[in-house]
């Protein structure tokens, strides 16, 4: 958001006395230098000198008398308009910016002036009120601008943190996502800190939309951290089931993103309890590996002998429950041996199964797509991986378009 500053707009956007007598001319110096002067009516040239003669000293006190004697005597809008921006001028000086704005509408009412100078000035004392914790008074000159700058992000950047420090977090980000849509429709890049900011007004004004906005930033910009950052914001905000949590576990080992010795244990914890001895000894010799468990830690490596112990045994029934498993008349023997082969990285397989079990009419479609999606992703099957996602709907389906996101970057 760019800042703009007075001293610039003030200069380069002033109108000046034409024929201004020599009074004028041994007065101190304006801070607008002249570059546009205009004529004035006869009858307020004396105001107006007067005034400004009483700004460009600072004597502030006499400044609201001169100014209701100039308007006494105004007869064009040029005489409007140069009286407001000599109280503009006035009131920035004392960082007085309530009356800066009621200068600026007095400007703009004239009929003077450029109406993309006068936003300007309203920017930047909107920018200024935002400043001073003034957000009453910036809101409502934002808002306007909006309508008269409709493209102008500026606006909206200023405008979304003035209403979520209104306590509007639900306004800051509808305001926010406008900008993103003025650069998306432009072909231009939307800044990583806006989804940032956005994620920000969302997480703690506890909107659901946080979620929704962390997935567009992780697709947006793909990185370790938006998908750490993403994928936990997502599990706060979307109650899961076991069954989801172990798939999401899932998604963070593959994305790169199990971070702590917690997660790992919970993960090993977790596919323990669902009978998948494979993968819970998969997991922790991955921490291990990479660091993130300490081994010392007894309870995992309980974890681990354990599983460990089982895993020759659970791998030898496989086949046998597979054959069992196609002659049953429900398809959750076929899930769960399915689930038991994805455990030990037999992806090609699980994928088999999967499928087979989606033809059973007792068999939770949403989870067996998701499942299949994930394996046909693993065994580098993007096009089949993307179908399954597809077919996913209900509470199921965002993390499925977090899982689908996965796939595309990692092919």
């Amino acid at each position: 958001m760019k800042k703009l500053g007075f001293a610039t707009l003030l200069a380069s956007g002033a109108l000046t006395l034409a024929s201004a007598p020599a009074t004028a001319q041994t007065a101190p110096a304006a801070a607008a230098a002249p570059t546009k002067p205009v004529p004035v009516s006869d009858q307020v040239r004396p105001s107006l000198i007067a005034l400004q003669t009483a700004v460009n000293a600072k004597n502030y006190a006499a400044v609201p008398g001169l100014i209701a004697a100039a308007n006494a005597k105004a007869k064009t809008s040029n005489d409007r308009y140069l009286i407001a921006q000599m109280q503009l001028k006035a009131a920035v000086d004392q960082n007085d910016f309530s009356t800066a704005a009621s200068a600026v509408a007095t400007m703009r009412a004239s009929g003077a002036g450029t109406p993309a100078q006068l936003d300007q000035f309203d920017l930047a004392i909107a920018q200024s009120l935002y400043n001073a914790k003034n957000y009453a008074a910036a809101a409502p000159v934002l808002e306007r601008l909006t309508q008269s700058n409709p493209n102008n992000t500026d606006v909206y950047l200023v405008l979304a943190e003035t209403r979520n420090a209104q306590g509007q977090p639900a306004q800051a980000i509808a305001t926010l996502q406008r900008a993103m849509a003025v650069r998306t429709a432009a072909g231009q890049p939307v800044p990583q800190e806006w989804y940032k900011r956005g994620i920000a007004f969302a997480y703690n004004g506890k909107l659901p939309t946080a979620s929704a906005l962390a997935y567009d930033w992780v697709k947006a910009y793909p990185s370790t951290d938006s998908w750490r950052d993403s994928l936990r914001i997502f599990e706060q905000l979307s109650p899961a089931s076991a069954s989801d949590k172990l798939d999401l576990y899932r998604l963070r080992r593959a994305a790169g993103v199990l971070d702590s010795e917690n997660e790992y244990a919970g993960y090993a914890q977790l596919a323990t309890d669902r009978g998948l001895p494979g993968e819970t000894v998969a997991v922790i010799n991955d921490g291990y590996a990479k660091g993130k468990i300490n081994r010392g830690n007894a309870a995992i490596r309980s974890l681990l002998t354990s599983a460990q112990g089982r895993v020759t045994t659970d791998k030898a029934s496989l086949p046998g429950l597979e054959t069992r498993a196609a002659a049953a008349a429900s398809g959750r023997p076929l899930l769960n041996t399915a689930d038991a082969y994805f455990g030990y990285g037999d992806y090609g397989k699980a994928a088999t199964l999967y499928r087979r079990a989606l033809t059973k009419p007792d068999v939770d479609k949403n989870v067996a797509n998701l499942r299949l999606g994930i394996a046909l992703a693993q065994s580098g099957d993007k096009a089949g991986a993307q179908a399954a996602f597809a077919a996913v709907t209900g509470p199921t389906a965002d993390l499925a378009k977090y899982w689908q996101l996965w796939a595309n970057r990692a092919a």
